[in-house]
């Protein structure tokens, strides 16, 4: 985001991929307007040129910025006093004139003259990138990734750009690849597709894609059986992929080699806990019974065997449906943990479930990112097998948000005898990343599942909760719109835009103010589009204008 004075001298903010501007240079903005709903109006830039200041006033801020080292604000004052529009130029052509201003030595002129020419290069390495189609934006991550060798990767190995920077795919680096020449059935093409392809399986949620699968996807583009076998092998040998043999070779997995050791890293310490387990506690009726006395909460069957078994079990799964008392279980296993003088860990995938749970127990519940002590600076956990977790369990709920490599990280961390609660609904979506841990957990029949199937009466009254378990059934849900009894579940159907714009509007202004929701704390509108009238940004002013007229 910057502030851009125009040639006219109005001031403008410009938003987009311009991040290595500095201060003082003349731009070229090529863009759209733009009316952000808390910022107003901007330039959402999509192309950007950069030129030499071209005033004093420009040439003083632009080297003073930090732009060239050796020159502070003072020198570069000093400088362009001297040189006036011609600094450029001197700097460039004549570097020893520096010596004229006051103050600057052999030694600042020297650091001045190799910064100068040291970004030149840099200079050029982004006008040869953009002859080969890559924005601004690209370029400068690939200079600061590559240095002065960027041009000459780009025209000798495009496909690394793939491998090794994030966010470029195998669709960029290919385009590229066909500009600088590289043939369509080259090697390196070939394996950067077998990359490409499970990266973007990693993306939809699979650990792995089976050897057949992988073929068929690899001739969408445009490598054919043998380049794609040719390619696996030549990767497994490098190791970038694994194998897991099967009888039948077609169905072998093919997996990344870090969700590989991620599965088998979950799998083996789960067996691992579960042959750590038992407790030299006594079994934990009587102190349930003292429990369920004073938070006055009569547990089912069900729900003290979960109890009983979390208490004991290296690793349990606590499972159910919406309203089926979940929380009402873990309420009591931490009654019980504390009443034995346990201390546990609680922590869940998001905060907002992370909040949830601290509420409904009492008890500190964080992110399972805040528990591992993520920094944020290596992109690495601080808790570790190395430097384990300091408890006797450690309970997760919304289990099943949990992906594969967040599983892999936070039983590498927890210490030997710990326990681990796992609690969520097998039937909700699975994680965003890689793997369907919770579920594949309970399929395993490897590991204590206490599973809550009885609805209590409560949530018997809520649509939301009926409607959730019809929705398992199969069946379609009811909605109060048409139906009595239920006062928490809508489905209100417009069709017109503008209608459906005014029934919203309605919906957040009257009728959830009367059932006591405060429209701007309690509120969440979603829809999956930017623009029209039922966009992000036509609700967002709509929704303004009714609820916070005076900004």
């Amino acid at each position: 985001v910057a502030r851009v004075r125009t040639s006219e001298g109005l001031q403008i903010t410009a938003v987009g991929p311009i991040g290595h501007v500095t201060e003082g240079q003349h731009l070229v903005l090529q863009g759209k307007w733009v009316d952000h709903p808390q910022f107003g109006r901007q330039l959402r830039v999509q192309s950007l040129l950069v030129e030499d200041p071209r005033t004093t006033r420009g040439l003083e801020r632009y080297l003073g910025s930090g732009a060239v080292v050796g020159l502070g604000k003072e020198f570069a004052r000093r400088v362009v006093q001297t040189f006036g529009l011609d600094t450029l130029a001197v700097i460039e052509e004549e570097p020893e004139r520096l010596l004229e201003v006051s103050g600057i030595g052999q030694k600042r002129m020297a650091r001045i003259r190799d910064h100068w020419q040291s970004d030149q290069a840099n200079r050029e390495v982004h006008a040869t990138l953009h002859g080969y189609g890559i924005g601004r934006a690209l370029a400068s991550r690939i200079v600061e990734k590559y240095g002065d060798k960027a041009a000459s990767v780009i025209h000798a190995q495009p496909y690394r750009l793939a491998a090794e920077m994030p966010r470029v795919g195998f669709l960029t680096a290919d385009r590229i690849a066909r500009d600088v020449g590289i043939a369509e059935d080259s090697p390196e093409r070939a394996d950067a597709a077998v990359i490409h392809l499970l990266r973007e399986a990693q993306s939809d949620g699979h650990c792995f894609l089976p050897r057949r699968e992988l073929m068929a996807r690899s001739v969408n583009l445009g490598v054919g059986q043998e380049g794609t076998d040719a390619a696996i092998e030549r990767l497994r040998f490098q190791g970038d992929v694994v194998l897991h043999q099967t009888v039948d070779t077609d169905s072998e997995p093919v997996y990344h080699p870090v969700l590989e050791r991620a599965e088998e890293r979950v799998a083996a310490r789960i067996r691992e806990l579960l042959t750590d387990s038992g407790s030299s506690h006594p079994p934990p009726g009587p102190m349930l019974d003292k429990a369920e006395s004073g938070l006055k909460i009569t547990l089912n069957g069900s729900q003290r065997r979960a109890v009983s078994q979390a208490l004991h079990g290296g690793v349990t799964v606590i499972t159910g449906g919406p309203g089926t008392g979940k929380t009402t279980t873990v309420q009591m296993l931490m009654a019980v943990a504390g009443t034995r003088r346990e201390h546990w860990r609680l922590a869940a995938p998001t905060g907002r479930a992370a909040r949830r749970l601290a509420e409904a127990t009492g008890a500190d519940a964080r992110t399972i990112h805040r528990l591992l002590e993520f920094n944020g600076r290596t992109g690495r956990f601080m808790r570790t097998a190395s430097n384990p977790l300091e408890c006797h369990g450690v309970l997760i709920d919304e289990a099943s948000m949990v992906d594969v490599r967040l599983m892999s990280s936070l039983v590498s961390a927890l210490p030997e005898g710990c326990r681990l609660v796992l609690v969520g609904d097998a039937d909700q979506l699975p994680s965003v990343g890689a793997g369907r841990v919770l579920a594949d957990i309970i399929a395993s029949g490897q590991v204590p599942v206490c599973t809550l199937t009885e609805v209590y009466r409560q949530a018997q009254d809520s649509g939301i909760i009926r409607n959730a378990h019809r929705v398992n059934l199969g069946e379609s849900p009811v909605s109060g719109e048409r139906e009595e009894g239920i006062d928490d579940f809508f489905e209100i159907h417009r069709g017109d835009p503008a209608e459906a714009q005014a029934t919203i509007l309605q919906i957040v202004t009257q009728r959830l103010r009367d059932r006591g929701f405060d429209p701007r704390r309690d509120v969440q509108v979603l829809t999956p589009m930017h623009s029209g009238g039922l966009g992000t940004q036509a609700l967002n002013q709509a929704l303004q204008a009714a609820l916070n007229p005076d900004g």
